[in-house]
């Protein structure tokens, strides 16, 4: 009988980590229900002194899919608008990069920025963009945000992946000639990076026989490299 439980334990688990270390190469952040822009936020809406501002979600993104739309209003001056995601809530693995198309007609500059493991936000302020009523691809990476401005978590400029969330931020800077800016936002998505694959080692089972219905203890070995976050491993035995 413990030969078989053994067995059993060790097949199980194997299985479990089998199916937890298949990683999902892309995961999509614009999946908009009913219209709403689920998963994306305006954070500094609340502030005193915040620009007039916006975000709803269009039909007119690329292949006439959904696209954000984020406005804002600075005629009468205001503080930068930021829309965000916690990636978190979307994709649980090694997130490497985030991927998006965007257009505008008046907006030249954003401010982009991701956050660590660590809650640590990192920012590049003047990222540029091409304000011709086009759809144009940009890619976010660590590399896009080292060495610059950064606040929260640990708070001392060092990039500590995976990436789980970012945020894109509008100000009278964005269009300064109108005051105005309108950008729009679609095909987003983040790249992963494979989770560690677990070495599996023999399960033991404590104690070596036991009664029918009566407890044992079944422990689970392995050796891996560490998870880029904290993660669980569902085990069924």
């Amino acid at each position: 009988m413990t030969k078989k439980i053994t067995i059993a334990a060790a097949i199980m688990f194997a299985a479990s980590c089998a199916v937890f270390a298949q990683a999902t190469n892309t995961v999509r952040l614009d999946n908009f229900q009913n219209g709403q822009p689920t998963g994306w936020v305006l954070t500094d809406s609340h502030k005193i002194g915040a620009a007039k501002e916006s975000l709803s979600v269009t039909s007119d993104g690329p292949g006439n899919t959904n696209a954000l739309k984020l406005t804002g209003d600075y005629s009468a001056g205001g503080e930068p608008i930021t829309l965000s995601a916690n990636i978190d809530e979307f994709d649980g693995g090694d997130v490497r990069a985030v991927h998006a198309r965007v257009r505008s007609s008046n907006t030249a500059l954003l401010t982009i920025g991701l956050v660590d493991r660590f809650a640590q936000t990192h920012l590049r302020d003047n990222y540029p963009i091409t304000p011709d009523g086009q759809w144009h691809d940009i890619v976010i990476t660590p590399a896009d945000v080292a060495n610059g401005t950064h606040s929260g978590g640990v708070n001392d400029g060092v990039w500590r992946g995976p990436i789980t969330g970012i945020s894109i931020t509008i100000s009278q800077a964005s269009a300064p000639l109108d005051l105005q800016p309108v950008v729009q936002i679609a095909d987003i998505y983040t790249d992963t990076a494979p989770l560690p694959v677990p070495t599996l080692l023999p399960a033991s089972v404590s104690p070596s026989a036991v009664q029918p219905g009566g407890p044992i203890k079944v422990t689970y070995n392995w050796i891996a490299q560490p998870f880029p976050r904290n993660d669980m491993v569902p085990v069924w035995a």
